[in-house]
């Protein structure tokens, strides 16, 4: 244990407590603090007055754990209801339907190269211009947009700005912070509450790609006593500068291929807790430009969107997104259908149907009509084939690609996969 001991007078003491309170918030371990005899004249001194170093013994001897200063502080007032009432609050009106509130934080969040930097960039031109996000979610107003972008070069910025001109146009509401070096891994938020100060962006929105690289190297998004410190400072940029922030985050690694979850996001439940607006999308492995878009959080407004999958496309000849209409599954779009044999033997059997004496087209399949499909493909009627397809039927249905109308009789569902066939 380390044990602190200065000279017995009131700098001493002071001295005393302000290594402890270092030692502690450094190592987070409690030192001791050395105790002089009451007796001994004021400013007793361990090197001039104590030679042969008796005092300093029993002063090491007597020591007691070093006490964290605990302090209070007050906030806020207590008002009766009928006051509380009266007061005039400033209402914090949407900016962008069911996404971006005044004052309140967004979280953009989905696996690496999925296209978020994309989305941060269409999200801020439509607010910067006042047009709806992905062609369909309202922006109330043109406003002031700031963007730190600390992944990107400026030069591919500046190349993807360039190909959504089109679409937009430039507007000087939308500013981006330019650096000329990359320097990842480095606290960031003194440095973007210091970009605030002029109180240009008042009213408006700042967006930060992304929170891995705006905080130190030695910090844990995933840790809730990390990132605690930061989303304080968050919380006080939109507190001081009258602010929305929408922060883009990361999926944790492993989770391509289940639906979207809150626990997905690089910052778990705790960064989705401290949030109002929690934006989440994954890739769909049925097409390229397909992506698969939730709506995790939202608050203050009711949204018929909430927790409901929906298909957002990237055309990668204008550089847009565009939402599309709900998912009713969303496990089919984590399928790879390369390596899902029953998939195939799905589409197989919708191109089947409609031909000479087989079902109509959206025709029933009883188990005897799907064992004549498989015996002309070489199966053989066994145990363990029995088995088999009962999984099989399971399993397709589980997907939503087919479903149980009764004992032994089955559908195939039109989807994705088994349109047009």
């Amino acid at each position: 244990m380390i044990t602190i001991l200065q000279d017995k007078d009131n700098a001493g003491r002071k001295g005393s407590q302000k290594i402890g309170e270092a030692i502690h918030e450094k190592w987070d371990s409690i030192p001791a603090i050395g105790q002089w005899a009451k007796e001994l004249p004021d400013k007793f001194d361990v090197c001039a007055d104590d030679a042969h170093l008796t005092e300093t013994k029993k002063a090491l001897n007597n020591a007691k754990p070093f006490e964290p200063e605990i302090i209070i502080e007050e906030e806020g007032e207590i008002l009766t209801m009928s006051e509380f009432l009266k007061r005039d609050y400033p209402e914090q009106k949407m900016i962008v339907q069911h996404m971006v509130q005044e004052g309140q934080l967004t979280i953009i969040g989905g696996d690496s190269g999925i296209g978020k930097s994309w989305i941060t960039l269409e999200l801020a031109l439509a607010i910067a211009n006042g047009k709806p996000v992905f062609n369909y979610f309202e922006v109330d107003k043109p406003r002031k947009v700031l963007l730190f972008q600390f992944e990107l070069t400026p030069s591919q910025v500046q190349k993807r700005l360039k190909a959504l001109i089109p679409n937009f146009e430039v507007n000087d509401n939308f500013n981006l912070k330019v650096y000329k070096k990359r320097k990842t891994f480095r606290d960031r938020w003194t440095e973007i509450e210091n970009n605030l100060s002029t109180r240009k962006y008042d009213g408006g929105v700042v967006i930060v790609d992304n929170l891995y690289t705006s905080l130190d190297a030695d910090k844990d998004p995933s840790s809730n006593k990390d990132l605690q410190a930061t989303l304080d400072k968050m919380t006080q940029i939109m507190d001081t500068y009258n602010v929305a922030l929408a922060v883009v985050t990361h999926h944790f690694k492993g989770v391509k291929e289940k639906p979207i979850n809150v626990d997905h996001l690089l910052g778990g439940k705790f960064l989705h807790m401290n949030a109002s607006y929690v934006f989440q999308l994954k890739q769909s492995r049925l097409s390229v430009d397909l992506r698969v878009a939730m709506l995790t959080k939202v608050r203050d407004e009711y949204c018929n969107l909430y927790e409901i999958p929906w298909k957002l496309h990237w055309d990668p000849e204008e550089h847009t997104w565009t939402k599309g209409e709900i998912i009713p599954k969303e496990e089919i779009h984590y399928i790879e259908t390369s390596k899902r044999w029953e998939v195939e033997l799905v589409i197989e059997m919708k191109s089947y149907e409609g031909m000479g004496n087989n079902m109509p087209k959206g025709g029933n399949w009883q188990r005897e009509d799907l064992w004549r499909f498989l015996e002309a493909r070489d199966w053989e009627r066994n145990q363990s084939n029995e088995t088999k397809v009962t999984r099989f039927l399971k399993r397709v249905c589980d997907w939503g690609m087919m479903k149980k109308v009764s004992h032994n009789e089955y559908q195939i569902i039109e989807s994705e996969l088994t349109a047009g066939v």
